[in-house]
């Protein structure tokens, strides 16, 4: 095929005047770039499925001038079952939002494009996708440069095995020195996020409302520490509240 030959995910898609869509693309070999894709908008059109959300594949493209077209594409994984249920479909489209919002251009992302890819898998296919949402968080976090701090005490560095999570000092606080800025966390949701965390065992009796628990923790650190609103990841947790 001639152009650039690249694997990547479509983290964003938006009309772009009246024939074109504008893509953002994360891909495993050049890093996120734009590209504009022609005529994908036509329901004839043999490219619609590039420009879609998630959709996974071997792109071409062109470049002008630093500019890049879709020329064709190779469908790798389209994610659709994330479609069939609300917390899948909001899941998936956080991740997606995550992968755009933390990275830039211009550099290396092949690890988040394939801890965002193996994302994608759970919470596609697996049966508990609010766990891997969760995974991916506790990741993009990690690569942010703010890994959650679990083990001592933020404050006087006594182990911390379960209790409170303080967001504004960075990770687990013990009893003592907690706060009401501190949030009580239950011990099954701590021992998860731990294991999340340093790659232990994940303790046995953690199920969904553990897996909705931790992603509004962890959530609540990438809004602080990263710095960047994941509207997906605020719309699911509406819809897990009610």
């Amino acid at each position: 095929m001639d152009g650039i030959v690249t694997n990547a995910l479509c983290v964003r898609s938006v009309d772009y005047l009246d024939s074109k869509t504008l893509l953002t693309l994360c891909t495993i070999e050049k890093g996120k770039i734009n590209a504009v894709i022609r005529g994908a908008k036509s329901e004839k059109s043999k490219l619609r499925f590039a420009a879609s959300l998630l959709c996974f594949g071997e792109y071409v493209l062109a470049e002008r001038g630093g500019y890049y077209t879709v020329t064709n594409c190779a469908l790798t994984e389209g994610f659709y079952e994330v479609r069939k249920d609300l917390p899948r479909l909001y899941s998936a489209f956080a991740v997606a939002e995550l992968l755009d919002k933390l990275t830039v251009e211009h550099a290396d992302i092949s690890e988040y494009v394939y801890e965002g890819l193996d994302a994608l898998k759970g919470i596609a296919y697996k049966t508990d996708p609010l766990l891997s949402l969760l995974k991916f968080l506790v990741k993009a976090l990690e690569f942010s440069g703010f890994p959650l701090s679990l083990k001592k005490c933020m404050t006087c560095g006594a182990p911390v095995y379960r209790g409170y999570i303080d967001v504004s000092r960075g990770g687990g606080v013990c009893l003592k020195c907690q706060s009401l800025e501190s949030d009580a966390v239950d011990p099954a949701t701590y021992g998860l996020l731990y294991a999340l965390t340093y790659g232990t065992e994940i303790p046995n009796g953690v199920g969904e409302r553990h897996f909705f628990e931790g992603i509004h923790i962890v959530y609540k650190f990438i809004s602080a520490y990263a710095d960047v609103k994941i509207n997906s990841v605020s719309q699911l947790i509406k819809l897990l509240a009610t």
